[in-house]
Order: structure tokens, then sequence, then C-alpha cells
């Protein structure tokens, strides 16, 4: 290759050399340069699609949760009714009367109740059925079991946290 750039005449030989440079710039552009600016600028462009999609995605999770919180206020019953009157029907219903020894007002949105000889299985079904129902949630509980029979004793406090 040396050999025929010397035979070449100095004009040719400026010639050829400026080509090569040429083919040489053309080529560094095309295969390195071009293709990384493509991707800057796709890669800008993914971060701005991003950025739309995480605003999006935030107000959604507001709306959600604007609408979660009204769903559950329109969803909990006798929101009105005073929580000892609440635990009481609710006790009877779900046949845990005899076993309510005591309910105790703790203010207006707590009560210590106190279960005695009660089936373990109903006693948080009542429960489930406060929370879901009634928004009355476990504040604390204890429970052991009862010196005779097969049930449980339960101490607990009931609150609801929107009274």
């Amino acid at each position: 290759m040396k050999q025929w750039l010397d035979s070449l005449a100095p004009r040719e030989r400026l010639l050829v050399v400026g080509a090569g440079l040429v083919v040489l710039g053309a080529v560094f552009f095309l295969a390195v340069w071009e293709p990384l600016y493509q991707g800057s600028a796709e890669l800008e462009n993914e971060i701005q699609q991003d950025r739309e999609l995480a605003g999006w995605v935030a107000g959604l999770k507001d709306e959600a949760e604007r609408l979660r919180q009204q769903a559950s206020r329109q969803s909990i019953q006798g929101r009105d009714d005073s929580l000892l009157s609440v635990i009481d029907q609710t006790s009877r219903a779900s046949d845990l009367g005899n076993s309510i020894q005591r309910i105790q007002p703790e203010g207006d949105d707590q009560a210590a109740v106190t279960v005695t000889n009660a089936d373990f299985n109903s006693v948080l079904q009542w429960l489930r059925e406060l929370q879901q129902r009634y928004g009355v949630t476990v504040a604390a509980l204890t429970v052991s079991r009862a010196d005779e029979g097969n049930g449980i004793e339960a101490r607990m406090t009931l609150q609801r946290p929107d009274a």
C-alpha cells in the first residue's frame, strides 16, 4: 500500500489522503457520533414521557384515595348512633349478648368491653362486622381461655376514629 502511495504523483497522493480523511470522518460520524446523539435524544424523550406518566399516576393516586375515603364514609352504618348502642346492638345480633359482661364508655369514641365464656370464632366475626359495617376498630385486646367450658374471656378497647 505504501509503495502504491509513493508511486503516485504528489497531487494525486494529496487527493487520496484527503479522500481517506473524509471517509474516516464520515465513518466516525455515522458509526460513533450520530448513534450517540440519537440515543441521547431518545433518552431525553423517554425521561420526559416518564415524568409525564409519573405526574399522571400521582394524580390518580390522589383521586383513588379521595374516592376510597368517600366510599368508606358512605358504607359505614350507624355513624350517628353512639358507640355504646352500636356495640350493644351488634353483640346481641351476633348471639354474644349473654357473653358481654360490661361495656364501659371511655370518652365519645372509645369503650372498654369485657366478654366472658364466649366462642372465639363468634367474637372474631363480631369484631369483623363492627369494623366493616360500623368503622369500629380494636385499639387493645386481651384474650385468655375461660376457666370453665371451651370459651374465652376477653377484654378489649373498641374505638370509632371518625366519631
